[in-house]
């Protein structure tokens, strides 16, 4: 079976010595170094109460880089949150959080590095056919985020791309798949990569939900977001987290394939800018 991945990777669902393995491939060769960056994450990377699914081997063949992982029978967390018992959901965030480390100085170089993402992002988003329509729409949004103060971030590892659909479940335990080679190294982004879908609910954004679904992402949330506060400093934490999040929601649109995804964009941005304000 053969999947593709938001990021053009595409994901093979392999037998071997009667084994199931999941092969990872490049989308093509520009993107080789990249990959190779997110398999040695993959093997070298600890946060908390995660588990990296195993790396078999790796290979490049015809100029495409892929390797190979333990298979996972189990579900994903966004599919878990469907129908789980709500005094269930604590116990993962916990698990979740358990890396989460408070900032104890300030990091100088983050300004310029954000900046730099902030900029590369918007003119990113000007080469795409279908973004650059709408790129005028997110002004206010790049400018909020250029004159913010990214000083404070935590730097941390993290795994680059936590949302719900790259978190396994089996037996109790959570696993990581999708490492993402990320600009800046901090569990912030991880957290406001789970807000992305808890608040603004992008790995469900063409599903229905029902109002149990919704329920359980507003418990899991609110979890998370409490978590955050009672660390100290928690406040400023959320603060910056959450413009943290704006700017992931942001990086999406040199990525966009459709004008739903930009309507998408444009009303949870709008939403997060109004949320922000009253924090």
């Amino acid at each position: 079976m053969e999947l593709l991945g938001y990021s053009g990777c595409i994901l093979k669902i392999l037998e071997e010595n009667g084994q199931k393995i999941v092969q990872k491939e490049s989308p093509d060769e520009s993107y080789n170094s990249r990959l190779m960056i997110q398999k040695e994450k993959q093997c070298s990377l600890h946060l908390g109460d995660f588990i990296n699914c195993k790396v078999y081997n790796d290979s490049l063949e015809n100029n495409i880089y892929s390797f190979r992982m333990e298979y996972i029978n189990g579900r994903t967390l966004a599919d878990w949150l469907e129908q789980v018992e709500l005094s269930s959901i604590e116990e993962i965030v916990n698990k979740v959080t358990s890396n989460y480390i408070a900032f104890d100085r300030k990091n100088y170089e983050a300004q310029s590095i954000f900046n730099n993402k902030i900029k590369s992002t918007k003119d990113a988003a000007n080469s795409n056919f279908i973004a650059r329509n709408w790129i005028n729409s997110f002004d206010n949004f790049f400018l909020l985020l250029e004159n913010y103060s990214w000083e404070g971030i935590v730097k941390s590892p993290c795994h680059g791309d936590m949302t719900l659909e790259n978190i396994l479940i089996e037996h109790g335990n959570l696993y990581l798949i999708d490492f993402l080679d990320s600009f800046y190294d901090t569990w912030m982004i991880d957290a406001a990569k789970l807000l992305q879908d808890t608040e603004c609910f992008w790995s469900y954004r063409r599903k229905r939900m029902s109002i149990n679904l919704k329920v359980r992402l507003l418990v899991f949330k609110d979890l998370l977001i409490s978590k955050i506060r009672n660390m100290p400093e928690g406040e400023y934490l959320i603060d910056t987290i959450y413009h943290v999040l704006l700017l992931n929601m942001l990086r999406i649109l040199p990525y966009v394939k459709d004008e739903n995804d930009c309507k998408y964009l444009l009303v949870e941005t709008s939403y997060l800018l109004s949320k922000m304000e009253r924090i």
